[in-house]
């Protein structure tokens, strides 16, 4: 080829006689050059409840058709459970693939600026902690949480990108506010008689809780809790390639009610096949998830404060755990039930919820005295020993307290 860039032809077809057909129109490109040249800017504060905007300049030798944004975070939390470890000491967060205009459209000049935000828009995630456990959270203040830069991919004609010349840029930690939602987890509202006891990502991907087949995400709390806690819950799953990254799959903004008696479960349900773009492949939609995939859930609040789950493997080995009879307030010890499972994974906790397990095996559920509102408790069964295994729902275990005689 003389260049690289977008060609024209035209073809036509004569006989003998001297027929002539229609005119056949084509268009073509050559492209054997990465993009180069870019940046991106963070915005000067992102207001608190408030959307975020990323200002993205770059250019090609022939045309720049995509983008994909992402933002940095420190590393969330530590493998428990089975999930696959990230390596060094950041996270990031990677969204659809931006689409900048068709194939061979010659009005889009190089270099070009783009403006990009995350597909969920406000509020925009401004600080964010992590579960520790079944319920307690990242003991790290939560300045420490805000995202610490963004970057973005850069496509172009033939679908390449770079990021060796797009440089990451700092967001300022001055622009995010602070957040404080999440300092005190398990009295989330401001009434002591209403607790929020665990958050996380539901192994089985079955129908349950009033909600249908699809990934799931849970908040336990107590029957005194009227509201679900969040305003929307965004899920991602961590990729395969790069431990380091999550693919963002999508978002719920409703929770569907459960009532099991002394326990309420507020579940966001992501429906199959309703999944988000991929980073790439030009809005070809992420997969479903299936076995062995890893999927953390980041709960929102309207101010943009948000609460990140322990990872989960889907279909994993997991306990449901039940712990039932006790009333509300707060215990002692703050802890009271363990669970030992396979490979040394263990959970101690105060609370239902669901555990996942890096392999089949035995679980060991110890359950010990514990004491609320001066009243001490004692489990009917002290220790269960129950098998588990990679199966679509987890195994159903039950501790039953009754004051001591």
């Amino acid at each position: 080829m003389p260049a690289q860039g977008i060609f024209k032809y035209e073809t036509r077809v004569v006989d003998r006689a001297g027929n002539t057909s229609p005119i056949l129109a084509r268009t073509f490109g050559y492209d054997n050059v990465e993009p180069t040249k870019g940046s991106i800017n963070a915005p000067l504060s992102i207001a608190s409840g408030g959307n975020a905007s990323f200002t993205m300049v770059a250019e090609d030798d022939v045309e720049v058709r995509a983008s994909t944004l992402a933002l940095t975070y420190a590393k969330f939390g530590n493998a428990v459970g089975g999930e696959v470890a990230s390596v060094g000491a950041t996270d990031t967060l990677v969204y659809p693939q931006t689409l900048i205009d068709a194939r061979f459209n010659d009005v889009i000049n190089s270099p070009v600026q783009q403006s990009l935000t995350t597909p969920f828009g406000a509020p925009f995630v401004t600080t964010v902690e992590f579960t520790t456990g079944a319920n307690a959270v990242n003991a790290a203040t939560p300045a420490l949480g805000k995202a610490n830069s963004v970057n973005a991919l850069v496509w172009d004609w033939f679908g390449r990108s770079n990021t060796a010349n797009l440089a990451a840029s700092p967001i300022l930690g001055t622009s995010v506010p602070n957040g404080t939602t999440f300092s005190a987890w398990l009295a989330l509202a401001a009434q002591a008689s209403v607790q929020f006891t665990s958050f996380s990502v539901l192994p089985s991907r079955d129908a349950g809780f009033n909600a249908g087949v699809g990934l799931k995400a849970q908040v336990v709390a107590n029957t005194n809790s009227i509201n679900a806690p969040f305003t929307r819950v965004d899920f991602y799953r961590r990729s395969t390639v790069d431990v380091n990254q999550l693919q963002y799959l999508g978002s719920v903004t409703t929770a569907i009610p459960a009532d099991g008696g002394a326990t309420r479960y507020w579940t966001y349900l992501l429906p199959d096949n309703s999944y988000a773009a991929l980073p790439s492949n030009f809005g070809t939609r992420q997969a479903n998830v299936t076995a062995a995939d890893e999927v953390i859930a980041i709960g929102v609040r309207s101010t943009g404060e948000g609460l990140i789950t322990q990872a989960t493997v889907i279909n994993a080995p997991a306990v449901a755990l039940t712990i039932a009879g006790l009333p509300v307030g707060t215990p002692t010890p703050a802890t009271f039930v363990n669970l030992s499972g396979p490979v040394g994974v263990t959970y101690d906790v105060a609370s239902s919820g669901t555990f996942t397990f890096t392999g089949a095996g035995n679980v060991t559920i110890t359950a010990a005295n514990v004491t609320i509102n001066g009243t001490t408790y004692i489990p009917a069964v002290a220790v269960q020993n129950i098998a588990v295994a990679a199966a679509a729902a987890p195994t159903a275990a039950t501790v039953t307290y009754a004051p001591a005689p």
